[in-house]
């Protein structure tokens, strides 16, 4: 059985990928940097993949408070793209990338000052009606030890 910091560092991961892909492609779209030509080429293909593994990292990092090796990233980052000619593929990239890792600084922040633990466990404690209290013991069932369950909980 999971804990639930191991559940949430899973979602964690999870929430670094493709969700966070169609956010950032979202906002992006909105902005209109590039033009209107949306090539599906393997270059752009590329960019979501570089975004993706940045963003575990970026989470990983969070979590092991190496906030100065975040910095790094970003900066190198900037660099390599400095003497870029195509001002606006350069700032939709400066874009893409800061919200790349904020979403990867929220997410790693939450899990690693058990923001969403507390926030799963209030709704585990707090549930009034009763399917909210069903989720709420399929919850806490999920993601606690056999040995950590209240005595009402136990197996008999």
């Amino acid at each position: 059985m999971f804990t639930l910091q191991q559940l949430l560092v899973l979602t964690g991961f999870l929430l670094c990928m493709k969700p966070s892909n169609v956010i950032i492609r979202n906002c992006l779209s909105s902005l209109d940097l590039c033009g209107q030509e949306e090539n599906e080429n393997d270059l752009e293909r590329a960019g979501r993949w570089i975004g993706t593994i940045e963003r575990i990292m970026a989470m990983i990092l969070v979590m092991l408070q190496q906030y100065t090796a975040i910095g790094f990233i970003i900066t190198a980052k900037s660099v390599l793209r400095y003497n870029d000619s195509k001002i606006g593929k350069t700032e939709y990239m400066l874009i893409g990338t800061l919200l790349s890792f904020s979403i990867a600084l929220v997410i790693g922040i939450g899990i690693r000052n058990d923001f969403f633990a507390s926030y799963f466990k209030s709704c585990c404690y707090s549930c009034s009606s009763q399917r909210s209290a069903l989720f709420g013991l399929f919850l806490y069932s999920a993601c606690s030890s056999a040995t950590s369950r209240p005595p009402s909980l136990s197996p008999k």
